[in-house]
């Protein structure tokens, strides 16, 4: 249990460098439209504004898909341990130790190397509703469900 609480607190503290890297990148970005000047080629200006607000919505979109992340591990009910495997799951398999929430990929608590990945992606929807001792083939590998916590 106690590695399923530092696995959701790593995801939160993750979700929260992130957020701040990208109001930091927006800051950066409305800085350099507000400070680009109108120069002898009016061409170039242009261009260089125009990219600038492509990044900004870039980064407006980067921010939204963070706001859903957030949302949803908020919702994790990460105290309660199931029989099956659920959104909020820590599920140990014979190949890896899998965080079902969101997709933030490899994550380093302690000595182990636990996989954070959403419902949505391949191994999130073959590992759903496992139990432990089950068995399922995944990119041509045999794994079994050791524990679901």
């Amino acid at each position: 249990m106690n590695l399923k609480f530092n696995t959701h607190k790593a995801c939160q503290q993750l979700l929260i460098e992130k957020r701040n890297q990208l109001t930091n990148a927006v800051a950066d970005v409305q800085k350099s439209l507000g400070s680009e000047s109108k120069s002898s080629a009016g061409d170039k200006h242009e261009t260089g504004r125009a990219m600038l607000q492509l990044e900004r919505e870039k980064l407006g979109q980067q921010l939204q898909q963070l706001q859903q992340m957030e949302g949803l591990l908020a919702k994790i009910e990460y105290t309660k341990t199931q029989e099956t495997a659920v959104l909020g799951s820590l599920v140990v398999t014979n190949v890896g130790i899998y965080y079902l929430g969101i997709s933030l990929g490899q994550l380093n608590i302690g000595d182990e190397t636990i996989f954070a990945i959403s419902l949505q992606s391949p191994i999130g929807k073959q590992l759903f509703g496992k139990r432990e001792n089950d068995f399922f083939s995944f990119n041509g590998k045999h794994i079994e469900v050791l524990k679901v916590v």
